[in-house]
């Protein structure tokens, strides 16, 4: 069975960095490239979490920096939950021999779903850069097989009324 091609967008916090640990660690999944997106922590925080995870963990994959503002504001969504940089009490080593590409997430998510033809998101953040990617591309849903997104919460933004009729 041929690795499947998968393109990871986080807000990566401590949560996140643990999918992107089992990510690496699942023999079916080809890890295209690593995006972030403002969330958990600042994007700035996010971003610089992805390059120096990848970079300590050995690993050559692309990493683009995302979407730095959400589409719909939330209020003061940041919390301690995750401590003031994304990753609670642990600190990574700064990278210094990895360095972000040029592209932006939406760029990048686009140019990697044409040539591949197919692709996988994963998705464990707010769904701004998928957003824009797809605002700015619309025919890139013709190029994204699944969309797998965890999410953390049952309550929605902004908060949706729902009814069933017996």
């Amino acid at each position: 069975m041929s690795k499947r091609p998968f393109i990871i967008d986080c807000d990566t916090g401590t949560d996140d960095a643990i999918a992107i640990l089992a990510a690496y660690g699942c023999p079916d999944m080809d890890i295209l490239a690593i995006t972030s997106v403002n969330g958990n922590v600042a994007e700035k925080y996010t971003s610089a979490n992805n390059l120096n995870l990848v970079e300590y963990l050995g690993k050559e994959t692309k990493v683009a920096r995302g979407a730095a503002l959400p589409l719909y504001t939330r209020g003061d969504y940041y919390s301690d939950t995750h401590g003031s940089t994304g990753l609670g009490n642990c600190e990574l080593p700064t990278a210094v021999k990895s360095s972000f590409i040029p592209e932006t997430a939406p760029e990048l998510i686009y140019k990697l779903a044409c040539e591949h033809g197919k692709i996988e998101l994963l998705v464990t953040g707010p769904m701004t850069n998928i957003a824009i990617a797809l605002s700015l591309h619309p025919d890139l849903k013709e190029h994204i097989s699944y969309i797998w997104a965890a999410r953390q919460s049952a309550e929605t933004y902004p908060p949706q009324q729902s009814s069933t009729s017996g």
